[in-house]
């Protein structure tokens, strides 16, 4: 599918949307020990369902908006975007990616048509924490999705070159979606802190 990526040029309706009082949900990736080799069998990695509630976002990495145009679905509607980004943009394995990344997305998606109202169709919040292991060719994420509409977790595993292989499932107790919840809030007020202006300089 095609994909259009710009960057929110107003942040007064990025604010708007993400200020909506929500019931909000945190996606996550975990990590798994370093290692000189990886199985492909995803069972036998040991999972901290709540291992993303460590994660401390770093103050010298910005936080970018975006509006994203998805081809697939209808002309009016498109994803508000806030992407924290601790790696994970490069085209290659290089020393300064290893062992892993970062990446956290809060998104929602929404619809807006000529003189009416933006509608919020759902938010949510993605984490992902990836483990690399080039000798195996090899990466594996650990995957949280924190919503509206849904509190889910699962690992991934990739070749070095992004090509799908399998992924595994992970169930969540009441508890662990409980406290996934409460932390992907704080996650969001960082996130929308992020959208205020900064002091001029004079």
């Amino acid at each position: 599918m095609t994909r259009t990526v710009v960057v929110v040029k107003k942040r007064i309706v990025v604010a708007a949307v993400l200020c909506i009082p929500l019931s909000l949900m945190a996606t996550s990736c975990g990590t798994v020990p370093p290692s000189d080799a990886l199985s492909d069998d995803l069972t036998i990695l040991n999972v901290d369902p709540l291992e993303c509630t460590g994660i401390s976002l770093k103050k010298d990495i910005p936080i970018k908006r975006e509006v994203v145009y998805e081809s697939s679905v209808t002309p009016n509607r498109f994803m508000l975007v806030l992407r924290y980004r601790e790696g994970g943009d490069e085209k290659e394995v290089t020393p300064g990616l290893m062992p892993g990344y970062i990446n956290i997305s809060y998104v929602s998606e929404v619809e807006q048509t000529k003189g009416m109202p933006l509608i919020v169709y759902q938010r949510y919040c993605v984490i992902e924490i990836w483990r690399l292991y080039p000798k195996s060719d090899r990466k594996v994420c650990y995957l949280w999705k924190i919503g509206d509409r849904e509190i889910a977790m699962k690992l991934m595993l990739e070749d070095l070159g992004a090509k799908f292989l399998s992924e595994r499932q992970i169930s969540l107790s009441e508890d662990e979606k409980s406290k996934l919840k409460a932390y992907s809030l704080k996650l969001i007020k960082i996130f929308v802190a992020s959208l205020k202006e900064a002091p001029p300089t004079s």
